[in-house]
């Protein structure tokens, strides 16, 4: 199994979003000197993400949602031991320690400003399916190298 905590979040947006709202924003003199989060207002929770990803991988790994402190302590074993394993799998453990707080922590920003400077900005863009991330995922696998 794979355990994340039921909290953790990701903020993903399409590039092109992000690229419009930064150039609509950048385009008013009011703009300058101000912190801007260009961001999703509806981040994707990590355990649906993994669900989606693994399905559309086809990799039968159940992922448990769990109390972030459950999750950073099965994740701090699973690390130690894959430390002692093969060489490829001690290259996981250094990439799961790097990457362990995408699935422990939470994360929300403040989008004041945004949402004032952008004025045709709408949260509507960020309404995805719910199949989004399998469907991401499968296309990305299915796509000519």
């Amino acid at each position: 199994p794979f355990l994340c905590s039921r909290i953790a979040n990701l903020n993903l947006m399409p590039v092109e979003v992000a690229t419009d709202l930064m150039l609509n924003i950048a385009k008013k003199d009011e703009a300058l000197g101000q912190i801007f989060h260009i961001c999703n207002p509806h981040e994707f929770l990590v355990s649906d993400i993994l669900k989606q990803a693994f399905s559309a991988l086809n990799l039968n790994i159940k992922v448990v949602s769990a109390t972030k402190l459950l999750a950073k302590l099965y994740l701090e074993v699973v690390i130690v031991i894959l430390r002692f394993a093969s060489r490829t799998l001690r290259s996981v453990s250094r990439r799961m320690s790097y990457f362990k707080w995408y699935v422990l922590e939470e994360s929300h920003y403040d989008m004041t400003n945004t949402r004032k400077m952008a004025s045709n900005w709408r949260s509507k863009t960020f309404d995805f399916p719910t199949d989004y991330i399998y469907n991401l995922t499968k296309s990305f696998c299915n796509r000519p190298r």
